[in-house]
């Protein structure tokens, strides 16, 4: 799981259409930051899921890192060009079947290290049980 760190900021600042570009922009950089194998997905509003199929806990954190490497603290230019957003992203890890028996309950702990992520700080990822 993934999630923009305070990015009502972001909406209540510069508003919805610069919110927009903002998730777009990520999502691009999500997308060029993963493997083929790999499948990205919005699960609503500012927040995304990814999932690595056939990976263990170490690459899945390996993978993450490099996620967080690459899009968190990214400048995004606004439609002026004049002045860029930063921000910073969150990540939640949870390992099927280390960590759940089924989808949901990978759902709820991804969900749950995410949580964790934004309230120790933000702008981290957390591994779900760690």
């Amino acid at each position: 799981m993934l999630d923009i760190d305070d990015f009502k900021n972001v909406n209540d600042t510069f508003f919805h259409q610069v919110g927009d570009m903002v998730l777009k922009e990520l999502a691009r950089c999500v997308s060029n930051s993963i493997r083929r194998s790999d499948i990205p997905a919005r699960r609503g509003g500012d927040e995304f899921c990814i999932a690595f199929p056939n990976t263990d806990k170490l690459h899945a954190l390996k993978l993450a890192k490099r996620v967080w490497k690459r899009c968190s603290g990214k400048e995004i230019p606004m439609a002026d060009m004049e002045k860029h957003v930063k921000v910073t992203i969150s990540l939640g890890i949870a390992v099927y079947p280390e960590n759940a028996r089924n989808m949901g309950e990978l759902m709820n702990m991804a969900d749950e290290a995410l949580y964790r992520a934004k309230s120790t700080g933000k702008n981290r990822i957390v591994i779900y049980g760690d």
